[in-house]
């Protein structure tokens, strides 16, 4: 909840890398947090450690943002969270390893290289509310966990125009659970370990539309 705190600062030559350490990501109670690339160097967020946004908190983050993750972090939403992306713009959530965006983060030179599961996933519980537009979320699934996962019911969950690869188990898993609000539309599953989508309930079709899924491991 600090980052409020940054504006407009650079960093280079540091030894492990050139960015602010997000080293507890649990915001406090009844904290209404909006990030701004300025906040930020380089429109890099990494985290350190799990991220928790408690129920009555919220979260935003800004277009264009990139989320890397450290191996087996995750963040657990029983609050709101809103990541809503541009075309242009799209806001990538993905392994510390990644250099495919931003560049080597860790500053490594390529000696470790990203891998399905390197992080757990989004995580929506306890009536929590995830809406996500033009985003992509590459590498999850650690721990069995996928990238997108609602372990409650009556949660709320929009998904626009994302796209969800490379994933140690599923892209999205529903849990065969009941939702406030379910919108899944114009989303790519592609790639994933096993299922593009996995445990919908009939009743909660009617929440899907163009959406598309390719080389899964177990169906697409």
């Amino acid at each position: 909840e600090l980052l409020s705190g940054f504006s407009n600062n650079t960093a280079s030559g540091n030894g492990v890398g050139d960015y602010i350490q997000v080293a507890n990501g649990t915001l406090p109670s009844s904290t209404n947090q909006v990030i701004s690339l300025d906040q930020l160097i380089d429109d890099v967020l990494v985290m350190d450690g799990n991220a928790t946004i408690p129920a009555t908190s919220s979260l935003t983050l800004p277009a264009g943002l990139v989320v890397k993750m450290r191996p087996n972090t995750q963040f657990t939403i029983s609050g709101a969270m809103t990541a809503n992306g541009t075309p242009p713009s799209p806001i990538v959530f993905t392994s510390l390893h990644d250099d495919d965006f931003l560049g080597d983060t860790n500053k490594n030179g390529g000696a470790t290289l990203p891998a399905a599961g390197d992080w757990r996933g989004l995580i929506v519980q306890s009536a929590g509310s995830l809406t996500v537009a033009d985003a992509e979320l590459v590498f999850g699934g650690g721990s069995i966990l996928s990238p997108v996962n609602v372990s409650s019911a009556d949660t709320s969950l929009t998904m626009t125009d994302c796209i969800l690869r490379d994933s140690l188990v599923d892209g999205l898993q529903l849990n065969n659970l009941t939702f406030a609000t379910l919108s899944v539309s114009g989303c790519t599953f592609a790639n994933n370990g096993e299922y593009g989508v996995a445990n919908v309930r009939l009743e909660l079709l009617s929440g899907f539309s163009n959406n598309t899924a390719s080389g899964n491991g177990v169906g697409d």
